[in-house]
């Protein structure tokens, strides 16, 4: 009976949550609105389930897959258990706390009007589920009938990781605990995971630690918790455990393949952020990119089947993307060419998106703002005098974000090539200098600054082209007409 009191308690609170936010009217008119208080946790979950995943099917070479490495080969002596316990505990974390988010958005997108951006996502979450629930060749079955020609690839462990449904959605409500922030808004959070790892090893003593004492009804109602959320949980760890039993070349990789690349898409879809050619790369009214995409978040489309691949390839995620190519991801791998890229990854794999363009004007009023406020007691002329012809601008960063300090900019300003330094106007930290447009002297230079100015960070950026006159009237006899 404390499992489905439990289990009733998390509905009536999803329940009590979706009425309060209908009587209030509390529509969003996009899904941007809906996600503010989420985005950024759904993000991190399913940044951290999906490398978990690719852990498990694409372990490095020579590896076993992670739990068998962390349950088995680790733990080979009967007596390292940590590694064991930890593997199987947060890896049931992981896979919990996606699916408390997952009911999080379900009960709130009903409330999204009229977005297409919100379809999308209801049907890639439920995409997500039917991975998790689906018994077919899709998710690695050799149930019927393979679905595309010379395709009949299958696992013969299909069955790990299959969850039902209802046992995604108690997961889900046994993780949440609702939370009061500001202007008393009630959230729902997945519990954290020091308290989920407390209850998933508490023992159901009911308080008696002192022989003869009275447990309180707390401490009886808090081991009843915990023994619901661990029956609610039992599935999951059993599939699990299951896994962990398994060696590269048995552990089941389709079911899990096909999850992963869905993450990656919804990762794709909810952090969609285009950085700008010029830093910053965000401006401060704008919503950054949360997740990086470099080789941690590689989506596993080589083990996909051509079952999956025709799946997806049907589905509105994917219905303009025949490569399931997923632009921008590997960032790392950008500067190669979209062979390399091929032979690395997948045919299409990942080719670079092309940041936004800032406009003329908008340099032009970053350089003059630089000029103008820049003072001559925090500028050197170089050794050899003020530059003549093209230059170069240089931006050098404190490692530790403090001043430079007045010593620093001398030694930095009698550098062999360098026309004058400045203070940043913006950043005590941030030294400006110019430099030959001459690129061995211009290289030349950027090396002797490193070695000035150890752990600094050198960054080239386009040279300021501002009127001699303003140069002057801001006494910066270093920075000079960027040759024209």
């Amino acid at each position: 009976m404390s499992v489905l009191q439990n289990q009733g308690e998390r509905l009536r609170e999803l329940e009590a949550d979706v009425d309060n936010t209908s009587k209030n009217g509390s529509q969003f008119d996009t899904l941007e609105d809906l996600m503010k208080p989420y985005k950024k946790h759904l993000l991190q979950s399913a940044f951290d389930l999906q490398s978990r995943l690719k852990q498990q099917v694409e372990p490095p070479k020579g590896k076993e897959p992670f739990l068998y490495d962390f349950c088995n080969l680790r733990a080979r002596d009967g007596e390292n258990t940590r590694d064991r316990d930890y593997a199987i505990h947060s890896t049931a974390y992981i896979f919990a706390e996606f699916m408390a988010w997952m009911q999080v958005i379900r009960a709130k997108i009903v409330f999204v009007t009229g977005s297409h951006d919100a379809e999308v996502l209801n049907s890639l979450l439920e995409a997500i589920r039917f991975q998790f629930t689906g018994e077919s060749p899709i998710q690695g079955s050799p149930m019927g009938p393979p679905i595309t020609k010379n395709d009949t690839t299958s696992d013969v462990h299909h069955h790990i990781m299959q969850l039902y449904i209802v046992d995604i959605r108690s997961i889900g409500n046994a993780m949440l605990v609702s939370e009061t922030h500001a202007h008393s808004q009630s959230l729902l959070r997945p519990i954290t995971v020091d308290t989920f790892q407390q209850r998933m090893s508490a023992g159901g003593t009911y308080g008696g630690d002192v022989e003869g004492a009275t447990p309180s009804s707390a401490a009886i109602e808090a081991d009843a918790q915990h023994a619901a959320l661990q029956k609610i949980l039992a599935p999951l760890y059993n599939s699990i455990r299951e896994l962990a039993k398994l060696k590269r070349d048995e552990a089941p990789r389709r079911r899990l393949a096909i999850i992963q690349v869905l993450l990656c898409k919804l990762i794709d879809i909810l952090d969609s952020a285009v950085p700008w050619d010029y830093p910053p790369k965000f401006d401060s009214n704008e919503e950054p990119r949360y997740i990086q995409r470099d080789f941690r978040i590689t989506p596993m489309v080589k083990h996909l089947s051509n079952t999956q691949k025709d799946y997806l390839q049907a589905t509105m995620l994917f219905a303009s993307d025949p490569n399931l190519s997923f632009p921008g991801f590997r960032e790392d791998l950008a500067e190669k060419t979209q062979e390399e890229r091929d032979n690395m990854l997948w045919p299409g794999a990942c080719p670079p998106i092309e940041p936004r363009r800032r406009e003329e004007a908008w340099h032009k009023r970053h350089n003059m703002q630089i000029v103008r406020a820049l003072r001559p007691s925090h500028s050197f002329v170089g050794r050899g005098g003020p530059l003549r012809g093209a230059t170069r601008t240089l931006l050098i960063e404190e490692p530790q974000g403090h001043a430079w300090l007045r010593e620093v900019l001398v030694r930095v300003s009698e550098v062999e090539g360098i026309g004058g330094v400045a203070v940043h106007p913006d950043a005590s930290d941030v030294m400006v200098a110019t430099v030959s447009a001459d690129p061995v002297v211009c290289r030349a230079a950027i090396n002797a600054i490193a070695r000035a100015c150890p752990r600094a960070t050198v960054e080239e950026v386009p040279s300021m082209s501002v009127p001699g006159g303003v140069v002057e009237g801001a006494g910066l006899p270093g920075l000079v007409n960027g040759g024209a």
